[in-house]
């Protein structure tokens, strides 16, 4: 009895394996460039798209450094040519600089941006350890023992 229920379920797994198989061979079948009535100007334009898609995403995986300096070079030329644009425009139309919340803001905000990856990327990478060595220690020692002090240290508590 135990040999034919598995014998029977064995019959059932091979057919749903078969039909399994039958559809992929449509699929193959319908998607071939001699049997499929629909092929034309939207399967090039789709494979096109696809292999460019493909292309970017394979350059990407194999050069990330390469693609991470072009993204973020992207991104500085569009924010500069915004703010070249946003200048342009303030001055054709006479509006001013309004430094709340107009090109005012967006020229103080660049330079406060700017002012930062300027710091962290020249002067703290290239300088860092010698304003640390040469200024910061010797400063901190000559102002320990004021900062010791009992009444520096109530200050510092309040």
């Amino acid at each position: 009895m135990l040999e034919r229920i598995s014998l029977e379920l064995e019959d059932d797994s091979n057919e749903t394996t078969m039909r399994n198989r039958k559809k992929d061979e449509e699929c193959i079948d319908s998607s071939d460039e001699e049997n499929d009535p629909n092929f034309g100007s939207g399967d090039i334009l789709s494979r096109s798209i696809e292999y460019g898609r493909n292309f970017i995403r394979k350059t990407i995986k194999n050069n990330k450094k390469v693609a991470k300096t072009f993204f973020i070079l992207v991104i500085l030329i569009a924010y500069n040519g915004y703010l070249a644009a946003a200048i342009r425009y303030a001055v054709k139309n006479d509006t001013g600089i309004d430094w709340c919340d107009g090109l005012g803001f967006l020229i103080i905000v660049t330079g406060i941006t700017y002012w930062s990856f300027f710091y962290y990327y020249g002067v703290k990478r290239y300088l860092g350890k010698s304003i640390r060595n040469n200024c910061l220690l010797p400063l901190k020692l000559k102002l320990k023992p004021v900062l010791d002090h009992r009444f520096v240290q109530l200050l510092k508590s309040l």
